[in-house]
């Protein structure tokens, strides 16, 4: 099995720029797990739309997003940055999941997509180091 350097790579905060994120992380999987790469695919998909959606992209047309990835015999890591407002996207999700009890017209709205990037993961954490929002992500290859 192949181990990916982990090197940062650099992609422009905008939707339209996930595409390119989502392949670059199929480039790194080729060949491995699909039901993995899905699972980072759509964490990822929901980080990314986040911080652009939600982290004041519209002051910095400019921003960027960040993202290294790499592989071992157990899984993919995957650490994704952005140089937003400090966010930490695991926060609160006890209240999340709370919501998740109620009839639907009860519940209030957001959380649902973090709750789901904290449960795809295998393992998941935050911090916020030298003006950088970080999510470390890993996706166990044999997950049942």
């Amino acid at each position: 099995m192949t181990t990916t350097d982990g090197s940062l790579y650099r992609f422009p905060a905008q939707i339209a720029s996930l595409d390119t994120v989502l392949a670059h992380l199929e480039k790194v999987m080729a060949g491995q797990d699909r039901s993995t790469l899905l699972r980072a695919q759509t964490a990822i998909e929901e980080l990314f739309a986040n911080s652009v959606t939600y982290g004041n992209y519209a002051q910095d047309p400019h921003a960027s997003i960040w993202l290294s990835a790499w592989m071992d015999n157990t899984g993919l890591g995957l650490s994704f940055e952005d140089a937003f407002a400090p966010f930490n996207p695991f926060q609160g999700l006890d209240k999340v999941l709370l919501e998740t009890g109620k009839a639907i017209e009860q519940r209030a709205i957001g959380g649902l997509g973090r709750l789901m990037v904290f449960e795809l993961a295998d393992e998941a954490s935050y911090t916020y180091n030298e003006g950088h929002n970080c999510v470390r992500l890993f996706f166990s290859f044999n997950r049942d």
